[in-house]
């Protein structure tokens, strides 16, 4: 919801198909057998793993797809600002707003429709299409 608020776009992969993401799921599976493939004995030790794993990753050990470079020196910040709030979202389109329930529901012509308890406070945006297709958009995604 946050990312999306801020404009970043979800993208998945087809469902049993990790092969689409092969670089991030090559990614986790070192990351899980360098710090937590046995889980440390505490959380103040798990996060020095952490540490010391990302120190490692982005400061020691040269990259492949970097010309064998870390990524530390080749690093530039975002030219993105970092906003401390949430933009509105806006609807590009004629629309009915509606704010998601604690239970993750939004009421429509009389009727309780489960949304997502994730958009708890939310707005939605709900078009008719016809009678009875309604499409419910949380800015640019159409849920």
């Amino acid at each position: 919801m946050w990312w999306i608020r801020l404009g970043i776009r979800p993208e998945r992969i087809d469902p049993g198909c990790p092969e689409q993401n092969g670089r991030h799921e090559r990614f986790h599976q070192t990351l899980k057998k360098e710090t937590a493939s046995p889980p440390r004995v505490t959380v103040s030790r798990q996060q020095r793993a952490f540490a010391d794993f990302q120190k490692e990753y982005n400061e020691l050990r040269p990259h492949e797809a970097l010309g064998q470079q870390t990524p530390a020196p080749i690093y530039r910040p975002s030219s993105r600002l970092y906003l401390p709030y949430l933009p509105d979202l806006a609807y590009p389109f004629a629309c009915t707003v509606r704010t998601v329930s604690p239970a993750g529901h939004i009421g429509w012509r009389g009727h309780q429709i489960h949304v997502s308890v994730l958009l708890e406070g939310q707005d939605v945006a709900l078009r008719d299409l016809e009678e009875g297709l309604l499409e419910v958009h949380f800015g640019p995604l159409l849920l």
